[in-house]
């Protein structure tokens, strides 16, 4: 083996040669991974094409939900407030009996 490295390539092509090359095999690369990233791109919006409405159907059902959970927490309160009025008068009317 020699001292000076590269002196032993076997490749007859002169550095340019061989540096362009490599850069043309990576411009190849890189336009393989570009075609790579499209094709992954419109399949992503496909699937968000094809799952947006099922989304939106579950967006309404939580919005109906919540209404709902809104006035059954609007009657509870209610039905509090009721029984307290309720309690006051029985407490009331227990005292008036007896006198």
């Amino acid at each position: 083996m020699s001292d000076n490295p590269t002196h032993e390539n076997t490749d007859a092509r002169s550095f340019e040669e061989r540096v362009f090359a490599r850069f043309d095999a990576l411009d190849a690369r890189i336009g393989g991974l570009e075609t790579r990233m499209s094709a992954l791109d419109e399949k992503v919006d496909r699937r968000l094409q094809e799952t947006r409405p099922i989304w939106e159907a579950v967006q309404n059902q939580l919005e109906r939900l919540n209404s709902k959970v809104d006035i059954l927490i609007s009657d509870f309160y209610e039905m509090r407030t009721d029984m307290a009025r309720l309690d006051k008068r029985v407490n009331s009317l227990e005292g008036q009996g007896a006198q």
